[in-house]
């Protein structure tokens, strides 16, 4: 699933739940990335609302409120996309990292990402 709906954290659940891969575009003001979630019943892999829930990262503002460049959002997508097809033709591809370019800075950081303990979804999938 390649989402660029607003309201994603709906979407992760309902992927989390059936273990459907979840691309997401990443976007802020003038930061993008883009990365796989491959979370579910099952597996250990970190699900979107681990990453980006604001209850667990006060750091992340809400987009309505920070605002995105278009251009910022539109090379964010195309990050997502790309992950999606590298994840169809079984490339390699960077399920539990996320990648963050800054446009203004010019710098590109790589974080590896983990499942949240609090997290209401991967909580639940790894308890049943």
């Amino acid at each position: 699933m390649v989402n660029a709906l607003d309201d994603v954290f709906v979407v992760n659940e309902a992927c989390a739940r059936v273990g459907i891969p979840f691309a997401i575009p990443a976007a802020t003001t003038s930061t993008f990335g883009g990365t796989l979630f491959v979370s579910g019943a099952g597996g250990c892999a970190p699900c979107y609302e681990c990453v980006f829930n604001p209850h667990y990262n006060p750091k992340i503002g809400p987009n309505r409120t920070t605002g995105v460049f278009g251009f910022v959002a539109g090379v964010a997508g195309i990050l997502a996309a790309l992950e999606a097809v590298k994840y169809l033709l079984n490339l390699p591809r960077q399920t539990g990292t996320l990648t963050l370019l800054d446009m203004w800075r010019g710098l590109v950081r790589t974080f590896s990402i983990a499942t949240s303990p609090q997290c209401r979804i991967c909580g639940k999938l790894r308890s049943n």
